[in-house]
């Protein structure tokens, strides 16, 4: 799914995540995974603020949603704020929902991910090693 750097491209991420999801028989992980899509894609309107390509990906054992974008600047990195801040957060809710995240910097850019583990293998019904983006 590509996207422009605005604020209504959050929900239109988290509904296209939603309904891959329920395509893919996997509304088990929608909650967390609708969480995570919020805090990745709001991460590059907010600070990368360029345009950004999210992406859903099923793999036998696990599920990945990643965010690429443009911009090189401004590395990924969990922060403790303060009890009144009221920022910081997201990538603290995308650790505690996911079951891993990271990014990588290349050549066109960065990537920053997060999978779930699926309780499903390859023998699931939908793709073995798909992936839906737009």
């Amino acid at each position: 799914m590509e996207c422009l750097p605005r604020a209504e491209a959050v929900r239109l991420a988290r509904s296209f995540v939603l309904a891959t999801l329920r395509e893919w028989r996997l509304e088990s992980l929608g909650d967390s995974a609708a969480v995570c899509t919020s805090e990745l894609v709001t991460n590059a309107v907010v600070h990368a603020r360029c345009p950004f390509r999210l992406a859903v990906e099923r793999r036998p054992a696990e599920l990945v949603i990643s965010v690429e974008d443009t911009s090189t600047t401004g590395v990924p990195a969990a922060r403790r704020p303060g009890a009144f801040s009221e920022g910081g957060r997201g990538l603290l809710l995308v650790d505690a929902l996911s079951s891993r995240w990271g990014y990588r910097v290349g050549g066109r850019g960065k990537v920053v991910w997060c999978s779930f583990a699926t309780r499903r293998g390859p023998s699931s019904a939908g793709p073995d090693s798909g992936g839906a983006s737009q």
